[in-house]
């Protein structure tokens, strides 16, 4: 996927920095131009989820890691909800009447997805933590679990997915925002065999990096 087109998706702060990028890069071919703007980018994008890798997660970091990919619903009346619209880019959609509670969401945004993927499997540990911290952030009614069947498929997808990125390297300048075979996301979801696939869906690829 060519960034402007991805980054041309969301916010307009992410192409007018890329294109701000672009241009203060010098003594450079284009496609070195474009990967240096791409990947300060992207960490720049991690750093609003986050605020840098450096520091501890925060319980508004983790859920904003975890909601612009995994589509959570944030409990209104609570503070969780108003921090996350307030440092980690999440929108409010909605305020009742006496304004005590906001209703949050991440709309689609294809390189906050990307940033958070990065970020999810920057080491070992990292996924397990944020997963330990969600859960405990159910049982304090942060968020809420709904449908827990849902939330496990939909991570399950997910991970099943980055999987296949990762094991990918061909230069692609987003590492997760990219297509990939069913045939080798089926292998990463259910485990390598001989697909059967209808005439039609051979040589098919899917290309997804959360649920909106």
């Amino acid at each position: 996927l060519e960034p402007r087109h991805l980054l041309g998706l969301g916010r307009p702060i992410w192409k007018a920095y890329y294109n701000q990028l672009l241009q203060s890069v010098e003594e450079a071919d284009s496609r070195t131009k474009t990967r240096l703007a791409t990947n300060k980018i992207v960490l720049f994008a991690e750093h609003k989820l986050s605020l840098g890798r450096d520091l501890a997660l925060t319980n508004d970091a983790v859920a904003a890691l975890l909601a612009c990919r995994l589509l959570l619903n944030v409990c209104p009346g609570d503070e969780l909800a108003v921090k996350m619209v307030w440092r980690r880019m999440a929108t409010c959609v909605g305020v009742s009447a006496d304004r005590d509670h906001i209703l949050v969401r991440y709309p689609s945004e294809p390189i906050l997805s990307e940033a958070a993927a990065v970020y999810w499997h920057r080491d070992q540990h990292t996924l397990g933590f944020c997963l330990e911290r969600l859960l405990r952030l159910m049982q304090l009614g942060s968020i809420d679990a709904g449908s827990r069947g849902e939330l496990v498929a939909r991570l399950l997808l997910l991970l099943a997915f980055d999987d296949r990125c990762l094991r990918l390297n061909d230069g692609s300048l987003f590492k997760y925002s990219r297509p990939v075979l069913l045939t080798d996301f089926l292998d990463s979801l259910f485990g390598a065999k001989a697909w059967n696939l209808q005439e039609g869906l051979q040589g098919a690829v899917v290309c997804f990096t959360h649920f909106e």
